[in-house]
């Protein structure tokens, strides 16, 4: 029997019967269950809690293969981002029909504190070059971490820069043109708003 349902029985008996409670053979019973491996289970995705959603966004033309300009997201007070959700999605340009839908592993941002402090960094793949301020979009996404970032200013300010993931001499990108979004999950601090 799985330890869950031994658990909840013992609780339910044990209840009733308070003797039954320290009952050796019950107690052995519950540890056997609990040596058994946890085998074939699923973490369940994590989920920020948030009080607030902010968002921004852009139209990333595959035509281009400079980085968009840097789009300012300025909060009202101080806040704590829990968790970033990035989306892109297909502009359906007729003159683009048949080219592949862009997903968040095609499109890098870049994210800065106030213009200075960068919160995203990838490491050079090149002797002697300098890291990048760019990551893959979906190594963002609060799937796959939860970021817990205050900023405890009283107008902090989160700037957003996006570029395609391609070989800046490809141009243009395979890829349809896009609209990029990046929607962050804050808590505002000390009651601000």
């Amino acid at each position: 029997m799985k330890l869950e349902a031994l658990v909840k029985q013992y609780v339910e008996r044990a209840r009733r019967e308070p003797s039954f409670a320290a009952a050796a053979n019950v107690l052995d019973d519950l540890a056997r269950a609990a040596a058994v491996p946890f085998r074939g289970g699923v973490s369940p995705a994590p989920v920020p809690i948030a009080t607030d959603s902010l968002e921004t966004s852009i139209v990333l033309s595959r035509a281009s293969l400079v980085p968009s300009a840097r789009v300012p997201l300025v909060m009202p007070s101080a806040v704590e981002i829990v968790g970033v959700l990035p989306i892109v999605r297909s502009t359906f340009a007729a003159a683009e029909a048949g080219l592949p839908d862009p997903t968040t592993d095609d499109v890098q941002v870049s994210l800065d504190l106030n213009n200075q402090r960068y919160l995203t960094q990838a490491g050079s793949t090149s002797a002697g070059s300098t890291p990048a301020q760019f990551v893959t979009m979906s190594g963002l996404a609060s799937n796959n971490r939860l970021l817990g970032l205050r900023l405890d200013n009283a107008r902090p300010e989160v700037g957003f820069t996006w570029r395609w993931k391609t070989n800046a001499a490809a141009a243009p990108a395979p890829w349809r043109s896009a609209i990029v979004t990046c929607v962050l999950f804050v808590n505002y601090l000390d009651g601000g708003r």
